[in-house]
C-alpha cells in the first residue's frame, strides 16, 4: 500500500506542475497545492528529476515538466492516432487559411494543445504553445469541446475552474455560458477579442463515436481576418476536417477491434 501511495503522490505532483504557470512552479506551491508537506514534495521531486520528469531551473529553482514526460505525452496522444490522423487536416486548414492551426485535446474538464500548424502570413498568432494545458471555455477549439459536454458538467467547468478563468483572462461565468449557447446555435465556437484583446479564434469539435466531444480543430488570427463571409467559410473547413478525422479514428477503433 505504501508503495501505491507513492505512485499517486507522484502522479499528483505531475498534475500539479502540468496545471501550473508555464514558467514553473516553487516548491512551497507545489505542496500547498497537492495537500503535502515540503519535506514528502521535495523527496518526490527529487525522484521525478532523476527520471527526468521533472526539471528545476537552476537559476530560479523553479519546477517545470522534463523531457521525458513531454516524450511520454507525445507517444500517448499518438497512441491513440489523434495527431498523426489530424495532422493532414491541420495541414489543409493552414494552406486554405494562411492563419495558425490548433488541434486540442480534451482531458476531463481541461483542454490541452497538442498540435500547432504555423500560418504563412506575417502575422502570426502564438497565443498558446504545444503542451499548454488550460481549464475547459478558454479558447475557440476549448468553448467548442465544452459546448459539446452536457448542462451538468458546464456547470461543474464553471464551478472548478471559473474563478481561475476570471483571475487571469478577466472572463465571467456569463460571457463562458453565453459562448457555449452560440457555439450550440451556429455549431462552432467564435471569440472575438474576450480572451486576448485584438485576437480571434474559430474552433469545432472533434466528437467520438458516442458523440462527445474528445478534441477539437481551431484557427487563431488577428481579429480583422476572422470577420463575416470569411468566418463561415473558415468555419465550413473546419467542421469538414473535423468530420475527416472522426471518421479515420472511428475506422480505426473498429479495426482494432476485429483484429
Amino acid at each position: 500500500m505504501k508503495g501505491v501511495q507513492s505512485i499517486e503522490r507522484a502522479a499528483c505532483l505531475l498534475r500539479v506542475i502540468t496545471e501550473g504557470n508555464r514558467e514553473g512552479m516553487r516548491l512551497t506551491q507545489i505542496a500547498r497545492t497537492a495537500g503535502l508537506s515540503k519535506s514528502t514534495t521535495h523527496r518526490i521531486l527529487a525522484t521525478l528529476i532523476e527520471a527526468r520528469l521533472i526539471e528545476q531551473n537552476e537559476s530560479t529553482g523553479l519546477f517545470n515538466l522534463g523531457f521525458e514526460a513531454v516524450v511520454i505525452g507525445a507517444a500517448g496522444a499518438s497512441r491513440h492516432h489523434l495527431i498523426d490522423v489530424a495532422h493532414p487536416s491541420m495541414l489543409r486548414l493552414v494552406e486554405s487559411s494562411a492563419d495558425t492551426v490548433y488541434l486540442t485535446a480534451r482531458i476531463g474538464f481541461e483542454a490541452v494543445c497538442v498540435g500547432r500548424e504555423e500560418g504563412s502570413l506575417p502575422i502570426r498568432t502564438f497565443s498558446v504553445d504545444v503542451g499548454t494545458r488550460r481549464p475547459l471555455g478558454v479558447g475557440g477549439g476549448s468553448i467548442a469541446m465544452l459546448a459539446g459536454l452536457s448542462d451538468r458538467s458546464v456547470d461543474d467547468v464553471i464551478m472548478l475552474h471559473g474563478e481561475r478563468i476570471f483571475d487571469v483572462w478577466g472572463v465571467d461565468a456569463a460571457t463562458i455560458r453565453s459562448l457555449v449557447e452560440a457555439t450550440r446555435r451556429q455549431h462552432y465556437a467564435f471569440i472575438d477579442g474576450q480572451f486576448i484583446r485584438g485576437l480571434s479564434a474559430i474552433g469545432v469539435a472533434i466528437k467520438g463515436l458516442d458523440g462527445i466531444p474528445f478534441a477539437s480543430l481551431s484557427i487563431a488570427t488577428i481579429s480583422g481576418r476572422m470577420q463575416g463571409e470569411r468566418r463561415l467559410n473558415l468555419a465550413a473547413l473546419l467542421q469538414e476536417e473535423a468530420g475527416v478525422v472522426t471518421t479515420h479514428i472511428g475506422n480505426a477503433g473498429a479495426s482494432n477491434k476485429m483484429s
